[in-house]
């Protein structure tokens, strides 16, 4: 038989290490420099970068509470209406403003039903009213906000929103969740906007009387809203309907594509078994069956007859099990089986490939992806799409050559 090899990186890992459990060396960040703004890499920047890049404002993106969280720039241009062209228009404004401004310039009104569904009243307000005058009032007297438990509210020129209670690369599992830091224990910050924008100047302690009063208004449209109750976002999934989660095993017949991760076998801490019956001509080939691709997931696939099943657990963590043999010419069929070492995520484990019931490969998965497989890409049967866990095929060249008649997926 021939025995898995950890084969070289397929790309950098993904934005956030935790999401698969691979943890880079410097050494394997630096080895990328080159590739940066490339699509070998998966480009992003850290949470330090990103607090950077927001000054003058505090924290980044998921802090909703925090203008560095929310606070961007717009660009309107419309001659014929906005004639002081290259001014700038300061009146407190949120995304949900942009379909109103919208529709009322259009002359289009907002259609209350649509196929017989009534529709949900529209949030926000129409920003037409700044075209001709810079210097009007902000029309817009509250907007309440909340993201990842992080949460906060604005009112005529104030913002009261909470600290986060743990920074964005504390992600992982026991204390790092800080799951015992509830809504009420929050710290909260008070920000006067009309005179500091750039919320230098925190006025919770001097001026505890507004701070309640924000607080009071977040609570109410909070509940009006829907946001409550308030959870880390690991927690209060009981019950939430899933296509895939509950169910161990599945039936797919080729083409398919796109499957979302939830819809998809839930492969992460299970062992499982893939059967799929095919007819193959010589030196058949093309994807099987994969999930996600060059930034963590899984491919069983043909390569020149030979059945190969790659795991690819992000950066250097990359095992492959190839055939001793190449498939030849006929009904078959393939199976791959993987055994994890233990029932929890990120375990390893050892696959077997087998062809009309003989194993014709074995090997070890050093290590698999603890978190989820993909943040882009979905689950394909018979071909791939976005990119290839590894290099031994292409996108362009994924289709499988022969027929899948029936694959079978079984988690155990």
């Amino acid at each position: 038989m021939r025995r898995a090899r950890k084969a070289a990186s397929t790309g950098w890992p993904t934005n956030s290490p935790p999401i698969t459990g691979h943890r880079e060396t410097f050494a394997e960040l630096a080895s990328h420099y080159d590739e940066i703004g490339g699509p070998q890499v998966y480009n992003h920047f850290n949470a330090a970068w990103a607090w950077a890049m927001n000054s003058p404002y505090p924290w980044w993106k998921q802090i909703a509470s925090q203008a560095g969280g929310t606070r961007n720039g717009m660009v309107v241009s419309w001659p014929a209406r906005i004639r002081d062209g290259g001014t700038f228009r300061s009146q407190y404004a949120h995304v949900s403003d942009i379909a109103p401004t919208i529709l009322e310039v259009a002359g289009v009104k907002a259609r209350e039903t649509v196929k017989g569904v009534k529709q949900q009243p529209i949030d926000g307000i129409s920003l037409a009213y700044s075209f001709a005058a810079p210097a009007a009032p902000s029309a817009r007297r509250t907007q309440v906000f909340e993201m990842m438990e992080n949460f906060g509210i604005y009112h005529d020129g104030w913002m009261a929103g909470t600290l986060p209670k743990r920074m964005a690369w504390e992600v992982g599992v026991g204390e790092d969740r800080k799951l015992g830091v509830g809504p009420g224990d929050r710290k909260w910050t008070l920000f006067n906007l009309d005179k500091d924008f750039t919320t230098a100047n925190d006025l919770a302690a001097k001026n505890p009387g507004k701070l309640k009063e924000l607080q009071d208004l977040f609570w109410k449209e909070a509940a009006a809203n829907n946001i409550l109750p308030i959870h880390d976002y690991s927690e209060g999934a009981q019950g939430r309907p899933t296509m895939g989660g509950n169910r161990a095993g599945f039936t797919y017949y080729a083409p398919l594509s796109h499957l979302n991760e939830d819809a998809a076998p839930h492969t992460i801490g299970r062992s499982f078994t893939i059967d799929a019956d095919v007819e193959v001509p010589e030196g058949a080939r093309g994807v099987l069956v994969t999930q996600g691709g060059r930034f963590g997931g899984y491919a069983f696939y043909l390569k020149d007859g030979v059945p190969v099943f790659h795991y690819n657990a992000v950066g250097t963590d990359q095992f492959t099990i190839r055939a001793d043999a190449a498939l030849p010419a006929g009904s078959h069929t393939l199976s791959a089986a993987f055994q994890a070492d233990r029932p929890e995520p990120g375990s390893g484990g050892t696959l077997t490939i087998s062809i009309d019931g003989k194993p014709v490969g074995s090997g070890r998965i050093g290590r698999t992806i603890r978190g989820w497989m993909s943040h882009t890409e979905g689950f394909d049967v018979g071909m791939d799409t976005i990119t290839p866990v590894n290099g031994d095929y292409t996108i362009a060249g994924s289709r499988f050559s022969g027929t899948i008649k029936k694959l079978v997926f079984n988690l155990r």
